[in-house]
């Protein structure tokens, strides 16, 4: 697969994501749905979380650059 066509994938699937992820969160604040407002909120939060161990275990076998967090 070409490096363009893998950025632009990697792309797509963050955008839908994060549409399906506020689309819940907006349905949520319309029907005054709880559950539906906290879950996405909680998944961003864990993803966020995930992402600094995920970085730094690259780093530590020199998969990526120095990245401040």
């Amino acid at each position: 697969m070409a490096h363009s066509a893998h950025d632009v994938m990697e792309n797509l699937s963050y955008a839908m994501l994060i549409t399906a992820a506020g689309g819940t969160l907006i349905y949520g604040l319309y029907a005054d749905d709880i559950p539906a407002r906290r879950d996405p909120l909680t998944g961003l939060e864990a993803a966020g979380l995930a992402v600094v161990p995920a970085f730094r275990c690259a780093q530590a076998i020199g998969n990526v650059a120095a990245i401040p967090v």
